[in-house]
């Protein structure tokens, strides 16, 4: 607040379950066991005011510790964009400097996964299969996490990711659960079962041969896998192979996006960075790899020192109107976390006015 006060509430009525229902299956709504024991108390919910680290950072990552006595929620995300942000604000704020409405864009920005670094040393200890797979693997090896436009070593670990999720689940899984498993924010699983050698004995085998295929196996025939696939986006040559050449935004308009002769008039692509663990977050799946679905759609920056130092972003325009300017005239910068001005009081926004009055 403008006292320099901060806090953290997560609001709500959050009902109290039964014991042994976490509210993920359908149970007989008349069986007074699954009745809800009322609401969390509004004290005990979520919440924190002044904490000593100076700051709150979330990400939809669990909130509360393993004592909390309450189910909030069985569906968090993992913890890794959280801990970006965290290192970032460790990292701008570690001589006293106070962080300023640039830095917190530039945290909004942020491209790196911490993901990344918890399965990349696994990935660079599997041994090239092949002189293809040893360049593959020297690209990676200054790797530090950030999925850049620009960024070779990205696309090169996005594709290996990708096909290392399907060569390790989908035998165990198959048909419709794959497909169901595949949307999900799997790659969190995928790096607990690659770092620990009992899941990773389990999950890596594949069940529909007679052989035992260890982890670093099923990860050589993965790449391969990969660099073909990149191989047939890109071409040959890993010297022009870039993650935004293949990483691209979509825009999908419901329902024209699906008809074949509307598509091009009102369907909307960016090339873009990033990934599911970035803090400007940028998710591929399984079923339709490569394409990102969702964003961040709504940014702001809010300077209560000064208000309208305040800024903001939508995607992908202000207009629903296809042939206005202002359909899409946001998405690149939406895309480059650019900012439009935050404007408060009257007299900042009444200079285009539309007035519509009965006859």
């Amino acid at each position: 607040d403008v006292e320099g006060n901060i806090g953290y509430f997560a609001p709500g009525r959050i009902p109290i379950r039964a014991a042994g229902h976490d509210g993920t299956l359908p149970v007989p709504g008349w069986a007074s066991e699954y009745e809800w024991q009322g609401f969390i108390p509004f004290a005990e919910l979520p919440q924190t005011y002044n904490p000593p680290e100076g700051y709150v950072a979330t990400a939809n990552n669990r909130v509360v510790g393993d004592d909390y006595p309450y189910l909030l929620s069985t569906d968090w995300a993992p913890p890794y964009r959280a801990e970006r942000i965290t290192e970032l604000i460790e990292q701008m704020s570690s001589g006293g400097e106070k962080i300023s409405a640039d830095d917190m864009a530039a945290i909004q920005a942020d491209q790196t996964s911490t993901q990344v670094r918890a399965l990349l040393p696994f990935l660079l200890s599997v041994a090239p299969a092949d002189e293809r797979q040893a360049q593959a693997n020297a690209l990676l090896q200054g790797f530090d996490g950030t999925l850049a436009m620009e960024s070779t070593a990205a696309a090169i670990y996005a594709a290996w990711m990708l096909h290392l999720e399907r060569a390790i689940f989908e035998d165990d899984l198959r048909a419709t659960l794959f497909e169901e498993m595949s949307t999900r924010a799997n790659p969190l699983f995928l790096t607990n079962v690659l770092n620990d050698p009992v899941q990773g004995a389990a999950w890596c085998d594949n069940v529909l041969t007679p052989s035992v295929e260890p982890c670093a196996e099923i990860a050589q025939v993965a790449l391969d896998n990969a660099l073909d696939d990149l191989s047939e986006r890109m071409g040959d040559d890993m010297g022009r192979w870039r993650w935004d050449r293949i990483h691209i935004t979509q825009y999908p308009h419901n329902p024209f996006s699906q008809v074949s002769y509307l598509k091009g008039l009102f369907h909307r692509t960016i090339p873009n960075g990033g990934d599911r663990y970035t803090v400007n977050v940028a998710p591929v799946n399984l079923t339709n790899p490569y394409v990102q679905t969702h964003s961040p759609g709504y940014r702001h920056i809010v300077d209560l020192s000064n208000l309208p130092a305040s800024r903001f972003m939508i995607t992908t325009g202000q207009s629903g109107n296809v042939l206005s300017p202002h359909y899409d005239d946001l998405i690149t910068r939406h895309r480059d976390v650019a900012y439009l001005p935050m404007r408060f009081g009257r007299e900042n926004v009444t200079g285009d006015t539309l007035r519509l009055e009965a006859q």
